[in-house]
């Protein structure tokens, strides 16, 4: 089995082995973090602290620009 399968039968559900349990076992807090980090970062958004604009033009944002020196062409 390739790790990518193997990763994709834990993160889904369908592999019920020993390895898989524990990795699932230790993903769940870091699951459970990430998503209070998350709920935090939205609520000024959702409560109106911060607000969302919106830009006159269509913009195409590219990631990563700002680092580094190759790769941009």
């Amino acid at each position: 089995m390739s790790r990518e399968a193997f990763v994709e039968g834990v993160l889904h559900g369908g592999d019920r082995g020993l390895g898989a349990t524990l990795l699932r076992f230790l993903l769940t807090p870091l699951a459970w973090l990430h998503r209070i980090g998350l709920e935090i970062y939205l609520l000024p958004y959702r409560t109106g602290l911060r607000k969302r604009y919106r830009l006159g033009v269509p913009v195409i944002a590219i990631g990563n620009l700002s680092s580094g020196g190759t790769g941009k062409t």
